[in-house]
């Protein structure tokens, strides 16, 4: 039994051979395999920022999975770990939510709606160009209604609310010349697009300052989990510092 002993306190001299010491190392090589990872991660450098943080969310994943399996019984270690456990899976959430946040706002943009809206707007102003040069040459009654509805001058749907007002007014006429009646129709028409494109881009525009906010809350998430790393670092080296 003495021999025993004398090599076990060799062994604790030489390889801090205590369960403190084994479960710091424990550990130890969790946390510095992440870490080490999270450096390179397998997507690689010229892997996009989506691809990235998946990789990012699953490494975290799997340090708190291994975190939760490594069976620490000192209870300073304990709550390091359970700590540990937590910083990880908040990372992993993170990532995940920025990867989310990012891609809705990639889709996002990339949608027509702009070329649309342009569109929209060129349709609109040659509609109204073409309805104030027909009735320009003209007196008659129905033509002195469109030329008190629409400004003899129209600028690309400057005014967009007067505009929209003329089209619900001249829409609800029954017109009896029939070339008006068509140039009216194709006005209405381009102003109703017009609205409908305005519509969709303000919603689009809303969508994209909630995706910026989500995607400026998870960095602001993943921060705090990098500065709780740090500071779990910082005490996990105190507590198992030989």
């Amino acid at each position: 039994m003495k021999a025993i002993r004398s090599v076990c306190l060799l062994a604790v001299l030489v390889f801090g051979c205590d369960k403190k010491a084994d479960e710091c190392r424990r550990i130890v090589n969790i946390v510095n395999d992440a870490n080490d990872k999270v450096g390179r991660p397998r997507a690689g450098v010229d892997a996009g920022i989506e691809e990235q943080n998946s990789e990012l969310a699953l490494l975290a994943e799997k340090m708190a999975s291994s975190l939760a399996s490594a069976a620490i019984t000192t209870p300073e270690l304990k709550k390091i770990v359970a700590d540990y456990e937590i910083m990880a899976r908040d990372m992993s959430q993170a990532t995940r939510e920025m990867k989310s946040a990012l891609g809705e706002l990639g889709a996002a943009g990339k949608t027509d709606i702009m070329k649309r809206a342009e569109a929209a707007k060129t349709a609109m102003t040659n509609s109204i160009v073409k309805l104030v040069e027909y009735c320009a040459k003209k007196t008659d009654r129905e033509c002195k209604k469109v030329k008190g509805e629409i400004p003899a001058a129209p600028k690309s749907g400057d005014d967009f609310v007067k505009v929209a007002r003329a089209a619900e007014a001249l829409g609800n006429v029954e017109w009896k010349d029939k070339t008006l009646a068509d140039l009216v129709t194709t006005f209405t028409k381009a102003v109703a697009e017009a609205d409908k494109v305005v519509g969709e881009l303000s919603k689009q525009l809303e969508q994209s300052k909630d995706l910026e906010a989500k995607v400026s809350n998870a960095h602001m998430l993943l921060k705090r989990a990098t500065q709780k790393s740090d500071g779990l670092t910082t005490e996990l080296n105190r507590v198992c510092r030989p």
